[in-house]
């Protein structure tokens, strides 16, 4: 996600200057003329503007406590972090600084799912029965240059696991449909790589406390062909959001329609954009404070399987 975030910036802006920091633990000297790797002796003596912290999610928080005294911007990757940790005072310094503190579940920034959104805000298909979501991946196909025994996602230690990993599926679905209580949790290791000591496979099901809504929800990241998507049920009519082929179906009295979006490479730029835009929006803040509510249903997701295995 370092080499996706810093190609997209040196495509906005060729002036810019990115410093990596560098791992002290390597002996691997990387070259590149366009970034500057330095120690964080070094870093804390020269003015930047913005921090992003791309590193294992158990690592998230100790590097927050360390760079929110630079006074800059904060990009983190998802999740936020592999267990809750409470930052209130983190958030209100950077409130009151005006400095941004983003977390990156980028389908925030989809064309997609802001349309989806916006039809289930506006009923379009009456009221809603049902909702799947489903992410299912082949994690074999994620970082081409990482030997699937050293990847952080089969690394529980690290903050590895289907639930993190795939954690954009939590976060769009609380976003989109408000919060829900979480009726039941399966959690299971498929068996499928080597050296995992995590869970690769969740299904999870929702009940909204106000209604009989109910979400069902699918991760895996051992499945051959990817799939991903959202299929909501309404009384009125059926919306599928495709989010790999980039499209969303509406059927609704016997008809059908279609509306395609860009690919997702510019939705990685888009959230760039936002997060380098130096206007400060009161969603800066609320948008940090949804991320910890994702940890915070991941955490009940594994103790609502834990209880039960008891």
């Amino acid at each position: 996600m370092a080499k996706k975030h810093i190609n997209i910036i040196k495509s906005l802006n060729k002036r810019v200057r990115i410093i990596v920091l560098k791992n002290l633990n390597k002996n691997k000297t990387i070259k590149d003329n366009e970034i500057s790797f330095l120690s964080f002796k070094e870093i804390e003596t020269i003015n930047i503007d913005s921090v992003f912290i791309t590193n294992p999610s158990s690592m998230h928080y100790s590097w927050l406590k360390k760079i929110f005294k630079f006074n800059v911007n904060i990009f983190i990757e998802k999740p936020l972090f592999n267990k809750y940790h409470n930052i209130k005072k983190i958030i209100e310094h950077q409130r009151e600084i005006q400095k941004k503190i983003r977390v990156g579940y980028v389908f925030r920034y989809d064309p997609l799912l802001i349309y989806l959104k916006k039809l289930v805000d506006n009923n379009t298909i009456g009221q809603l029965k049902i909702i799947e979501v489903y992410c299912g991946s082949n994690l074999k196909d994620w970082r081409a240059n990482t030997k699937l025994k050293d990847s952080i996602s089969l690394k529980e230690e690290l903050g590895g696991g289907v639930l993190r990993e795939l954690s954009h599926e939590i976060d769009y679905l609380l976003w989109i449909f408000g919060d829900f209580k979480i009726s039941k949790s399966g959690l299971s290791n498929s068996g499928s790589f080597k050296y995992s000591n995590v869970f690769d496979e969740a299904n999870i099901l929702f009940e909204k406390a106000s209604s009989d809504l109910l979400a069902v929800m699918h991760l895996n990241f051992y499945q051959k062909k990817s799939e991903r998507y959202c299929l909501i049920v309404g009384v009125d009519g059926i919306i599928k959001a495709d989010l790999l082929n980039r499209k969303i179906t509406q059927e609704k009295n016997g008809k059908k329609k279609m509306k395609k979006f860009c690919n997702i490479h510019e939705v990685y730029k888009k959230q760039i954009v936002s997060f380098l835009n130096p206007s400060i929006h009161k969603e800066n803040y609320q948008q940090i404070n949804e991320a910890i509510k994702v940890i915070k249903y991941i955490n009940k997701i594994e103790n609502k399987y834990l209880n039960t295995k008891q």
